[in-house]
């Protein structure tokens, strides 16, 4: 429908709103299936990695609360260079 200055009213503005919209979150449901979601059970090849993985980042996350940062760096922490060595299957 028109409005008096000849432009679009406003229930037709809200109209391609909505179907703007809808198109918009269509695209993002197209792209969250093409993630490549899935569950990795045990039959899984890559069952090992994400196990792995897993226990990595508990470690990695468990250090760190353990050792959690002084509120303020020295010099020294700025100057100090932390080397850690990875060991498979140990």
């Amino acid at each position: 429908m028109l409005a008096a200055d000849g432009g679009l009213g406003r229930s037709a503005h809200r109209q391609r709103s909505c179907t703007v919209k809808r198109k918009r979150w269509g695209g993002l449901r197209q792209q969250w299936k093409l993630l490549g979601l899935f569950e990795i059970d045990e039959q899984h090849e890559f069952y090992s990695l994400t196990c792995m993985m897993k226990e990595g980042l508990a470690a990695a996350s468990q250090r760190t609360i353990d050792n959690a940062p002084r509120n303020e760096l020295s010099d020294e922490d700025y100057r100090s260079e932390v080397t850690q060595i990875h060991k498979v299957g140990g």
